[in-house]
């Protein structure tokens, strides 16, 4: 029906229909000219009024408006067939009677092509046009002769066969214009798929290590960054106590607990930062153009909140910590020194005792607490 309705909306009914009525009044024609000028109209409220406003409520109701359009292609052809009947009488003594009637196959051959997306539309039309055509050639059979009334009744078979060959191409096309839509639709989502697979962690979801090293340096040279560092304290021991399905689960609770974490803080998804991990049981978060302190509020809660939750199915006894290290990525320095510092911040954490956040320094790396207290934060 959207086809159909697309292809109907055009002016091909309206320019001829004015073209003839303005020979029509030049030759002294008025039936011509009123039979045209009802073309012209019917062609403008079609087009105009009707046919926008199926489109814009093509639904259940719109059946009843569906078949007055279908009334409207059949009083289409009714007009067209009646343009003829003026100038019947003087077909093949006129050169104006002549074209007028090769004006009107031609246009209902073209309707028949502009027709074609919907059959019931080109039988309408046509059932219209013979209606009023074939009793003229017959009432006229002594002055036409037998040919205009064969040529009659072979037109309109000739252009059913025509609308149905041109029906079926666009329906061969429609086909195939779905089947390579879909095809197209599933390459995309495939590539889509592959591409989050090579850039994604599969345990945690966040991003893997040559994702995060490219989103990272994405960003480099745009003024001083952040880098977090996190590894969990005695991870090994909880995958040899519980089990390697809790260990799992540690690292799902850590990638989600840091993604909320960043969010919260916002450094969310809408901005540059990136979370990724690092290794088996190490985390590692960028942070563009994030002042140390603010680095060290965001690590030490995710610290604190690492500290103090509780896993859901996982045994009471279980307790998650982690050391975190915390550097930063200025000009002149490339990632892997930046994650190199950041790694000794988080080493020297580990010797402290673990379950601490300490910054980077080049003489030795201190807690992030006694560095804010410093500071006068």
């Amino acid at each position: 029906m959207h086809v159909a309705i697309d292809r109907k909306v055009s002016w091909l009914s309206a320019l001829p229909a004015l073209f003839v009525g303005i020979w029509a009044l030049q030759s002294g024609r008025p039936a011509l000219a009123a039979i045209s000028a009802g073309l012209l109209c019917l062609a403008i409220v079609l087009n105009m009024l009707v046919l926008p406003h199926l489109q814009a409520e093509i639904s259940k109701p719109a059946g009843r408006k569906w078949n007055a359009l279908m009334l409207s292609d059949f009083l289409n052809g009714v007009f067209w067939g009646g343009a003829m009947l003026p100038v019947a009488p003087d077909i093949g003594t006129s050169v104006e009677a002549s074209f007028v009637c090769m004006f009107i196959i031609v246009t209902m051959s073209l309707t028949a092509m502009t027709n074609r997306a919907d059959q019931r539309a080109l039988y309408v039309t046509l059932a219209g046009f013979s209606i009023t055509l074939v009793p003229q050639t017959i009432y006229h059979f002594d002055v036409l002769g037998p040919i205009p009334l064969i040529a009659t009744l072979l037109l309109v078979p000739s252009l059913i066969l025509i609308g149905r060959a041109l029906h079926k191409q666009i329906r061969s096309m429609v086909r195939t214009r779905i089947v390579n839509e879909h095809l197209s639709d599933e390459l995309s989502k495939a590539l889509r798929k592959a591409q989050y697979l090579s850039e994604t962690d599969s345990l945690t979801g966040l991003l893997n290590r040559r994702a995060f090293e490219s989103r990272a340096r994405a960003q480099q040279g745009g003024g001083v960054h952040a880098l977090i560092l996190i590894d969990l304290d005695h991870f090994k021991q909880i995958n040899d106590t519980f089990g390697h399905s809790v260990g799992d689960e540690v690292l799902k609770h850590t990638a989600d607990l840091i993604e909320q974490r960043l969010h919260l803080n916002g450094w969310g998804h809408e901005t540059a930062s990136a979370a990724a991990r690092w290794g088996g049981e190490e985390f590692i978060v960028f942070l563009p153009e994030c002042p140390e302190t603010e680095a060290g509020r965001i690590a030490e809660d995710i610290r604190l909140e690492l500290q103090n939750s509780k896993l859901q199915g996982c045994p009471k006894t279980l307790s998650v910590t982690g050391s975190i290290g915390i550097s930063r990525w200025a000009d002149g320095q490339t990632l892997a020194q930046a994650i190199n510092f950041a790694d000794e911040a988080m080493y020297s954490a580990k010797v402290a005792g673990r379950n601490q956040v300490f910054a980077h320094r080049e003489t030795a790396s201190r807690p992030v607490i006694e560095a804010a207290r410093r500071a006068g934060a």
